[in-house]
């Protein structure tokens, strides 16, 4: 079982209050599922990841820019150490190995896919 979850579930984050509590939530079935199944060879880990170059991207520069907060896909580049946000690729990536054989002997894994911001 593979999840998807947030780095926002993880510290947190302005104006994502629900968003923020539902992804921690994610994060604890995670973790719980992991220990229910692993003696039944089944695995669950977790995908957290930052800003992903989606649709979603675009409602929250959207969003900030409303409310008086410039934001561009330069600026969020910015806020990551490598210099870039996250592409669908990245996570594919991920997430193809999460459901291989070579993370075998993984399972309640929390997996931050940032970019380094939260290094």
């Amino acid at each position: 079982i593979l999840n998807i979850g947030s780095v926002s579930g993880i510290r947190a984050t302005t104006y994502a209050d629900a968003y923020s509590a539902s992804k921690a939530a994610v994060h604890m079935l995670t973790r719980s599922l992991a220990k229910g199944y692993a003696r039944d060879g089944i695995r669950v880990n977790c995908i957290c990841p930052a800003h992903i170059d989606t649709r979603i991207m675009d409602t929250t520069i959207d969003f900030f820019n409303s409310i008086g907060v410039k934001s561009d896909r330069a600026k969020i580049d910015s806020l990551y150490p490598l210099g870039r946000r996250g592409m669908p690729e990245d996570v594919a990536s991920l997430a193809v190995f999460l459901v291989s054989e070579q993370s075998s002997w993984m399972t309640g894994s929390l997996i931050v896919l940032d970019g380094g911001a939260t290094a």
